[in-house]
């Protein structure tokens, strides 16, 4: 019997989550509900094995020990799920008194305060576009504030990859790479040239507009991260 429970809840999941992808791209308005569904997805999860737990254990002396373990599992979950958000909220507030209306630039996001919530920090970039960004996720040893551009020129770094890798796919991942990190000019996007060589290898050269002394040489460590494969990189 429980068996079977289980496999009509996965059913009943797997449909509810294709069905919730297919009104996040008709209709916007909607979306909330399919941001939202991982939640109630853990509440149902919760109680279900809550249930179950307490069926299998009742009139047992080991029912207080599983009542109590789940107090303290649920109260665990609950806390990672809020409690990170909101300290690591309050950690980016103090040390960097940020405020609405203010420019920051870190490795998550580029632009201008939008709103400081109580669990994320909402981000208008310069093309306008919305980043709504959990505190947790954010990188603290990347926050810039009311910066300005430093030490700006326009570099040129050059990778090689195997042919066999799809060059369009490869150039959004390098676009995104160098556009959402933060010693590249968010005002200048990059420019991508490929060309093919001998052996079956293809050049990619990155002309961008870095920013600081070393943008240019973290890029090229960005971007050597992401393709561990590449033959050389080189400026």
């Amino acid at each position: 019997m429980l068996i079977i429970l289980f496999f009509l809840l996965l059913a009943a999941n797997f449909l509810l989550r294709k069905i919730l992808q297919d009104v996040k791209i008709k209709s916007e308005k909607l979306s909330f509900i399919h941001r939202y569904f991982p939640v109630l997805e853990l509440i149902v999860w919760a109680v279900v094995i809550i249930w179950v737990s307490n069926n299998l254990v009742s009139n047992t002396r080991f029912h207080l020990y599983v009542n109590f373990l789940t107090v303290t599992l649920g109260f665990v979950l609950i806390s990672w799920f809020f409690i990170k958000d909101y300290i690591s909220g309050i950690q980016i507030k103090s040390r960097f008194l940020l405020s609405s209306g203010q420019n920051i630039r870190c490795a998550q996001a580029n632009g201008t305060i939008k709103k400081m919530g109580l669990l994320l920090m909402e981000v208008k970039s310069e093309n306008g576009s919305d980043f709504k960004i959990p505190y947790s996720q954010i990188d603290q040893k990347s926050i810039e504030i009311n910066f300005r551009e430093k030490g700006v020129g326009e570099k040129s770094i050059k990778i090689v990859l195997s042919s066999k890798l799809k060059s369009t796919d490869t150039i959004q991942k390098i676009m995104e790479l160098v556009v959402n990190s933060p010693w590249s000019s968010y005002k200048s996007p990059p420019v991508i040239n490929v060309t093919e060589m001998e052996n079956d290898l293809v050049c990619y050269e990155i002309s961008c507009v870095t920013v600081g002394a070393n943008g240019n040489k973290r890029l090229k460590e960005l971007i050597q991260k992401e393709f561990p494969t590449s033959k050389t990189i080189s400026s």
